[in-house]
């Protein structure tokens, strides 16, 4: 293995591509697993998760006959000693948006290289919350290269159930607000200066967890709604005047305790929100109408009986 290394790294340049007829591009193929969702914050936009991430492609220069080498098919490297490609996460939200070399690489005897590891990422994720607790969540994760161009460097998806060589862990890891429905990947080509760059989008289809919010929110909701209702059937001298603000008054706090989890958008109509602001207006002409007969009925209990 030693030998290896010397004979491998003597003359190798690291700043340079790694291959033979520069005018052929280094094909990168690049799989993505999302482990788990940390948070999704619907105000920031912002999907908090963890990934599993693999990186292959073939470096010309960095093989060696098994053979030859007391059968070593593979060795490690650690990513500062050879040349990798510059891929960076493009709708990341942090200053660590793209992959460092503080990491160890395998490389094979035919010249593959195999760069894996776990990375936490916060990337935008636009949230649509019109469907409200009842909703799904489609973010993306998208990854490009930051200089090469398809010309130098071409990006590829690999299938992570098929091809990977990775120590995958058991898949997804629920937490307890999402679940994952299933994985869209697709690759997109943008057009700059004349070149085309590939960015790979991973994207992701979130599906919330519902029980929580049927129990605290759904709930409650229908026994407001239910009493906003038996306002009418109430009689004056038991306080129905009172029974009407409170319920009032339960409904504007409840529109405002959604309204403070929710992103302020006007892209999306929040179902939710309109029912409970129409029952907070209904609920605000059942007390202007209590309001008005509960003075008449006072008016009519005064005057005297001829």
């Amino acid at each position: 293995e030693a030998l290896i290394h010397r004979e491998l790294f003597n003359e190798y340049n690291a700043f340079v591509r790694p291959v033979k007829n520069s005018s052929m591009p280094i094909t990168v193929e690049i799989s993505l697993s999302l482990r788990t969702v940390y948070d999704l914050e619907e105000k920031r936009n912002t999907l908090h998760s963890s990934t599993e991430i693999e990186m292959t492609w073939m470096d010309d220069f960095l093989s060696w006959n098994a053979t030859e080498m007391g059968g070593i098919q593979a060795i490690l490297v650690p990513t500062k000693k050879i040349w990798t490609p510059n891929i960076c996460v493009k709708n990341d939200i942090s200053n660590t948006n793209c992959f460092g070399t503080h990491s160890t690489v395998q490389i094979n005897s035919n010249g593959k290289v195999v760069w894996w590891f776990i990375r936490e990422l916060k990337t935008e994720c636009n949230v649509d919350i019109s469907r409200y607790p009842f909703d799904h969540q489609k973010c993306a994760i998208k990854i490009g290269s930051l200089y090469f161009s398809d010309l130098e460097v071409l990006l590829k998806i690999v299938d992570t159930r098929t091809n990977s060589t990775s120590p995958k862990t058991c898949g997804f890891v629920s937490n307890d607000e999402w679940d994952l429905l299933e994985n869209l990947n697709d690759e997109i080509t943008i057009s700059y200066n004349g070149m085309e760059f590939t960015v790979l989008n991973f994207a992701f289809d979130l599906k919330r967890r519902v029980s929580f919010h049927v129990n605290n929110i759904i709930i409650p909701l229908f026994i407001l709604t239910c009493l906003n209702l038996s306002c009418y059937f109430i009689p004056y001298n038991a306080g129905k005047l009172s029974i009407s603000m409170e319920v009032f008054l339960a409904f504007a706090l409840f529109l405002y305790s959604i309204l403070e989890s929710v992103p302020a958008s006007s892209r999306h109509d929040f179902i939710l929100g309109i029912f409970v602001t129409s029952q907070l207006i209904f609920s605000a002409f059942t007390v202007v109408v209590n309001a008005i007969l509960s003075y008449l009925f006072q008016l009519n209990s005064e005057i005297p009986m001829s």
